[in-house]
């Protein structure tokens, strides 16, 4: 499941400014709603050097990769954590690199002659 703030959230949050907090690092917002959680911890059990409830602000966006952070807050189960990733931001995955065989060259000793080569 993922976590991703939808256009209409991102409205609502807009005009809801009061209950919702946002912390940016430049490649991702991460979004707050306090109304919405539901204290599962899951946050703070997963990525302690970012969730952390004795620190102001509870939320540091800087202390881990920001794909870590996006992969944790979709682990709230209440949607209370969302994020919105920057348009300049794109997560790549690794690619897939073909085997390549090893080219290996067969010579071949005849009887009474030359060497074969293949």
């Amino acid at each position: 499941m993922s976590n991703k703030v939808t256009k209409v959230e991102l409205s609502e949050f807009k005009n809801d400014k009061d209950n919702v907090k946002e912390f940016s690092n430049g490649e991702i917002t991460v979004y707050w709603k306090a109304d919405l959680c539901i204290h599962s911890a899951n946050c703070l059990m997963g990525m302690p050097r970012v969730f952390n409830t004795k620190r102001k602000p509870w939320i540091n966006v800087t202390g881990a990769d920001s794909k870590e952070i996006m992969k944790t807050v979709d682990s709230c189960p209440s949607r209370a954590l969302t994020y919105l990733k920057s348009t300049s931001f794109t997560i790549r995955k690794k690619r897939k690199t073909k085997k390549k065989t090893p080219k290996f060259a067969k010579v071949q000793i005849l009887k009474n002659g030359p060497a074969l080569v293949t």
